[in-house]
C-alpha cells in the first residue's frame, strides 16, 4: 500500500513543523537558563560588593560589639554620632536596653620586637649594653 503524494507531504510538513517547535522550545530553553544564570550572577556580585558592604565615610552607624546570649538573643553596642546604644537583639525583636558614653581610648604604647620583649622577659641585657 503506496500513500498518495499529498499524504506524504503533509506528514513531511508535519515533521518539519515539529522539528521546528522543537528547535524553538530549545532556544527558549536557552535563553531561559541564559537569564537565570544572569540574575543569580547579578546576586552574588550584590551580596559581595554590594551597598550594605560598602560603608562611605558618611556612615554614622558602627557596630563596637556583640554578645549571644542565646540561641536567637543578643546584646549589641552600637555607635550612633559618637553615642553607644546597648541593644537586645531576639526573636521578638530590636528594644534599646541603655545609652551610655564611648570608653575613651587611651593611646597604644609602641610595639616593641619580639627579640627586645623575650630580652626584657628573661632579664638578658640588649647586645649593645654588653
Amino acid at each position: 500500500m503506496s500513500a498518495s503524494p499529498a499524504a506524504s507531504a503533509a506528514l513531511e510538513a508535519g515533521a518539519a513543523d515539529s522539528l521546528f517547535g522543537l528547535a524553538l522550545f530549545g532556544r527558549s530553553a536557552a535563553a531561559l537558563a541564559l537569564v537565570l544564570v544572569l540574575i543569580f550572577a547579578c546576586a552574588a556580585l550584590l551580596r559581595r560588593f554590594g551597598p550594605a558592604r560598602v560603608a562611605g565615610a558618611g556612615c554614622r552607624l558602627r557596630r563596637v560589639g556583640t554578645l549571644a546570649l542565646g540561641g536567637r538573643e543578643r546584646v549589641e553596642v552600637v555607635e550612633v554620632e559618637g553615642r553607644w546604644l546597648v541593644l537586645g537583639v531576639g526573636a521578638g525583636g530590636v528594644r534599646l536596653l541603655e545609652r551610655i558614653e564611648p570608653a575613651p581610648t587611651a593611646p597604644a604604647a609602641p610595639a616593641r620586637s619580639f627579640a627586645t620583649e623575650l630580652r626584657a622577659r628573661i632579664g638578658t641585657p640588649p647586645p649593645e649594653a654588653r
